[in-house]
Formats: C-alpha cells, sequence, structure tokens
C-alpha cells in the first residue's frame, strides 16, 4: 500500500495581527488537518468539530453509502451460494466504498472563485457555479463592506494547553462603524451550529493576534446550488457559544491524551 504524504502549504495569517505575531503559519493537510507555527502543532478548528461534534447526518450517509456498496456486491453475485466468506467479502468491499466527495469538491471551487472575484480577479464561472456566485454577488451589492482579508489563517497559543488552535477564515470585513465581521462561505443545505462554533472559535483567535481590543461579528453566508439565493445567519450569543467552544477544544486534549 503506498504511504500517503500529507499536503503543506503556507497560509498568511490575517493582516490585523500584531506585527509581532508570526506572519505566515503551515497547515498540514492529512488524515487530519492541522497547523504549524513556532514551535506548535496546532489542532484546527474543522478538525476538532468533527472529532467532539456529533453529526447524525454524515453518519447516516456513510450508512447509505455502505448499504448501497454491498447492495452492488450481492448484484454480482447472484445464484451463488451464500457462504461465510462471500459474506466477508461483501463487507469488506462495503467497507472500502469510496466515498461520494462532489459536494465537497463543489464547495472548494466556489471558495476558490469566491476568494478570487471579491479580490477583484477575473473568474470563469462553469454553468453548474452559475447560480452560486449570482447569489454572492447579490448579497455583495446589498451589503458595502470594506475587504480586510480573504482566506488567511488565525490561531491562537494560550496559557493552558486546550487554548491553542488554528484555522482559516473565509472572508474577514470591516463595516462602516468599526466593527469587524467574520464571513464564513457555505454552500450546504442548511447551516448546521457547528458551523456558528467554528465562527466564534475563529473569531476569538483574531481578537488574541490583534494588538488592540477590537470589536468581532460572525456570520454564515449559505448560497444556493440551484438558485441564486442566499441566507445570513448571524452568531447571536458568541459569549455561550465561546464556552462550548472551549469545552469542546478540552475535550479533544483530552481525546488526545497530550499536548499537540
Amino acid at each position: 500500500m503506498p504511504s500517503f504524504e500529507p499536503k503543506e502549504e503556507k497560509i498568511p495569517v490575517t493582516s490585523l495581527a500584531d506585527e509581532r505575531r508570526s506572519p505566515h503559519i503551515t497547515r498540514v493537510t492529512g488524515k487530519r488537518r492541522l497547523y504549524r507555527v513556532l514551535d506548535y502543532k496546532l489542532p484546527s478548528v474543522t478538525s476538532v468539530l468533527s472529532k467532539v461534534y456529533p453529526k447524525p447526518a454524515l453518519t447516516n450517509w456513510a450508512k447509505k453509502i455502505s448499504r448501497e456498496a454491498y447492495g452492488s456486491f450481492l448484484k454480482e453475485h447472484m445464484g451463488e451460494p451464500i457462504t461465510p466468506d462471500l459474506i466477508a467479502e461483501g463487507m469488506e468491499s462495503a467497507k472500502g466504498a469510496e466515498k461520494d466527495t462532489t459536494a465537497r469538491d463543489y464547495g472548494t471551487e466556489a471558495h476558490e472563485l469566491i476568494s478570487r472575484d471579491v479580490r477583484g480577479k477575473p473568474i470563469e464561472v462553469a454553468s453548474e457555479f452559475s447560480d452560486t456566485i449570482e447569489a454572492w454577488r447579490e448579497w455583495r451589492s446589498l451589503f458595502k463592506l470594506k475587504l480586510i482579508d480573504s482566506e488567511v489563517a488565525v490561531y491562537l497559543i494560550g496559557g493552558a494547553q486546550h487554548m491553542r488552535y488554528a484555522g482559516t477564515v473565509d472572508l474577514i470585513f470591516k463595516r462602516p462603524n468599526g466593527r469587524y465581521l467574520i464571513s464564513d462561505i457555505k454552500t450546504s443545505k442548511a447551516v448546521y451550529p457547528e458551523a456558528l462554533l467554528q465562527l466564534v472559535a475563529y473569531a476569538g483567535a483574531l481578537k488574541w493576534l490583534a494588538p488592540n481590543p477590537i470589536e468581532v461579528d460572525m456570520e454564515i453566508l449559505r448560497l444556493g446550488k440551484d438558485k441564486p439565493e442566499f441566507e445570513v445567519v448571524s452568531v447571536t450569543d458568541p459569549a455561550k457559544l465561546w464556552e462550548t467552544w472551549v469545552a469542546a477544544l478540552k475535550f479533544h486534549y483530552e481525546l488526545e491524551g497530550k499536548a499537540e
């Protein structure tokens, strides 16, 4: 079996960070995602949430994929005697079934198009992305915001080990009233609760990096795939969500049994 080589890439740290902070961080994507900065290995926000936050929809989807794979295997062996070896072979086939990455690939491509568009770079929009990009541009036209950063890293290295983490923020804007806005792009069918925890974690890291106190708003921008429509879900109780995030992060480190 070939060895798996993690992908490493340098990500710029938000321009709002204190100049004494590291201007870049290394994002490592392997079996799980982590970040390297200075002498620290920091878990990503998304990897922490995927470990500690239950996702029944994802579990049901995985079961569906396995059932379909097992059904396909049985069709190929219609009329054969059902033996323990055949059952075991079918179960192994279902367990190793290729997972459909269409939704993930769509989201990645949409993020790349939006990242270029928000920075004023030309983009070619394939027909399958036309509704998503139209929804994005409608949102931009309605909310006049000053772009600060796009696709930048934030990180936090607190005193306790369970306050060390990092992540990549889609968009950071500045409102006319001086408040900052972290906007996270989603192309899923709905906005799930863990997405709000993700935003609160990003905001906490952004505040830690900034040289002076800043006020940060947070919202999910969900863009339609089949219709040029958008949905905005704002974080309305950041203090409570922050407590939940801290508990999730602490639980992550307890599962690890050691500091990253």
